[in-house]
């Protein structure tokens, strides 16, 4: 009975004190807000409470970092809150960016109150200093949208993994922010749409997209053939550069959903980092032609780490190919062979085109080599090429890394496509140069502005040695642009006529 009155007299004293209300605000522009909210927890000198809730009359228990959270009406990421607390009292406190202990900021705040209501200047969060300043205009909203159906193609994506973006690399934004994309249904469209964000026009928007597995965040595999400074990660982040149209208020929309190997808002691929868990035998082709036609026109594949520079078109053919990096581990227990002399005379990383070891058919400029995988090695491999056993396809960091198709495990790259930028004569999306090698029309082999019978029987002679054709009409004989004529091109040339 006497504990029940001493409680009771404790509780009346309380609500017969007079209170003043005070105001909390903290400023939340620097930190992602936690998806529990932003609260406040503390408690005055004797460590029993924090005051009375306005709205409850309850009192708010000492300590507790989920019972009172704040509010941002206005949405300009000052949250705030009122309370009751007692008149000339020292108060701790703290501001947490979510409802758990450890979302809370590092260090004690202190308040010592006076006898009329107070409202509390913006304090940074974690932070006695004032907010860092974001100079931008305020969108209307923001949109990430891509398409996946090549990642899932590519093997590098499953429909249930999460796909996020982080945004604001490089100071494009305050702090790097990170927001999940959403699908309807299970399709392969994923978006996301941020209302209200601050952009800053000069600078633009570095980002990038992650597919997270169990937990683990895997990084898209993407290389910015557009960027020309001299940070290496910036060069793998994407870009998006606003337009003069866009103005204060605007909604933008960021679309990565292009087919294309090489374009800027080409859609996401991902490295499968899975085991395959059974011993495969994988046949890798390369297209060298993309570094024929680019030496045609005028450029040399230099060494990086060796002399062995590519100057002539013909060396390419001459000097053969080799593969390099942790793909051909197996060849020969070594994931990087020493470039140079070594690669050159390392034989189970050559690549062959005589119609051997998988190669489809023999002098058709499409390298070839096989290698075995056992059960422990992971669908995502990783290499690099060079003429001569050089180091000689691009710059340091720009590497294939391609997906292993268990159905189908025959995988085709061309040369130089990590590096379309450099490699401008020939277009990686249609896979044929830029660059007119010949004058007239393709196939044309008689120089009569046509494709018909009559280029057929004139390649079949030249096959035949009845009439060799030379200069121009050599050149337009070669339609399949692999610099051979042969059944190929006369084949091509057959499915053109049939077409037409």
């Amino acid at each position: 009975m006497i504990k029940f009155f001493v409680i009771l007299t404790i509780i009346s004293y309380s609500f017969c004190q007079d209170y003043i209300n005070v105001t909390f605000k903290v400023d939340m522009s620097n930190e992602t807000i936690s998806e529990n909210g932003i609260h406040i927890m503390g408690s005055d000198d004797t460590y029993t409470s924090f005051g009375i809730d306005i709205t409850s009359n309850a009192t708010i228990p000492a300590w507790n970092p989920s019972s009172l959270q704040l509010s941002d009406d206005d949405l300009d990421n000052i949250y705030e809150v009122t309370i009751s607390l007692l008149p000339n009292t020292q108060y701790l406190y703290k501001f947490i960016n979510g409802n758990v202990f450890g979302d809370d900021e590092l260090e004690n705040r202190s308040l010592l109150t006076v006898d009329e209501n107070v409202i509390l200047e913006p304090v940074c969060f974690n932070s006695i200093e004032l907010c860092d300043f974001f100079d931008g205009i305020e969108l209307a909203s923001l949109e990430f949208t891509t398409n996946l159906s090549n990642a899932i193609a590519n093997n590098g994506f499953t429909l249930g993994n999460l796909i996020i973006v982080r945004w604001g690399y490089a100071d494009t934004q305050l702090i790097e922010r990170t927001d999940t994309l959403n699908t309807e249904g299970f399709g392969t469209n994923f978006s996301k749409t941020i209302e209200i964000p601050k952009i800053n026009l000069e600078k633009g928007l570095f980002y990038q997209y992650y597919k997270i597995v169990d937990n683990i965040q895997f990084r898209e595999v993407y290389f910015n053939f557009d960027y020309n400074g001299d940070d290496q990660n910036l060069a793998e982040r994407r870009f998006f550069n606003f337009d003069e149209n866009t103005l204060e208020g605007s909604s933008v929309i960021i679309d990565d959903s292009i087919n294309s190997n090489v374009d800027a808002r080409r859609s996401p691929l991902f490295m499968n980092t899975n085991q395959i868990n059974q011993e495969i035998t994988v046949t890798w082709e390369v297209d060298m032609r993309p570094a024929y036609y680019q030496i045609y026109s005028g450029s040399t594949l230099n060494d990086i780490q060796g002399v062995i520079d590519i100057l002539s078109p013909n060396d390419v053919y001459q000097l053969g190919v080799w593969m390099n990096g942790p793909a051909t581990f197996f060849a020969n227990g070594e994931e990087w062979t020493p470039w140079g002399l070594t690669l050159a005379n390392t034989d189970s990383k050559k690549m062959v085109d005589d119609g051997t070891n998988g190669d489809s058919v023999a002098g058709d400029r499409i390298y070839t080599i096989q290698l075995n995988y056992n059960e422990e090695s992971t669908f995502g491999q990783e290499f690099k090429l060079g003429i001569g056993g050089g180091d000689n396809e691009s710059g340091y960091g720009l590497n294939h890394i391609e997906n292993i198709n268990l159905s189908n495990p025959r995988i085709k790259t061309y040369w130089g496509s990590i590096n379309p930028l450099f490699y401008n004569a020939w277009d990686y999306d249609l896979n044929e140069p830029t660059i007119e090698a010949c004058g007239g029309v393709s196939g044309d082999t008689n120089n009569d502005s046509e494709v018909d019978i009559l280029d057929i029987v004139m390649i079949v002679d030249h096959l035949t040695s009845e009439a060799l054709l030379i200069g121009d009409s050599l050149c337009q004989a070669d339609i399949n642009f692999d610099l051979s004529v042969d059944i190929l091109d006369v084949v091509i040339i057959v499915s053109v006529i049939l077409q037409n």
